[in-house]
């Protein structure tokens, strides 16, 4: 796996937290980028990053609730430039 993917899925899992658009249960940010960075670095050559990332964070079991759309996920992952 990168360090560019776990960076990035880090960076994104802390921002989604922090601002309440991401629930974990009973997980830590950490692991649940560490899940979501897996599952990204799987997923089909010329698959959308934005959707990969959505169902790689509603399929983590440490992942209660995510609250963003594709649309807003691509937002957030814009201004985190």
């Amino acid at each position: 796996m990168s360090e560019l993917i776990d960076a990035f899925c880090l960076r994104i899992v802390t921002d989604l937290a922090r601002t309440g658009h991401l629930v974990l249960s009973a997980g830590n940010e950490r692991r649940v980028a560490a899940f979501a960075a897996s599952q990204l670095a799987a997923r089909p050559e010329g698959a959308s990053l934005v959707s990969s990332l959505s169902a790689a964070l509603l399929s983590c079991p440490e992942v209660d609730e995510l609250f963003c759309d594709d649309l807003e996920l691509r937002d957030r992952i814009t201004d985190l430039g």
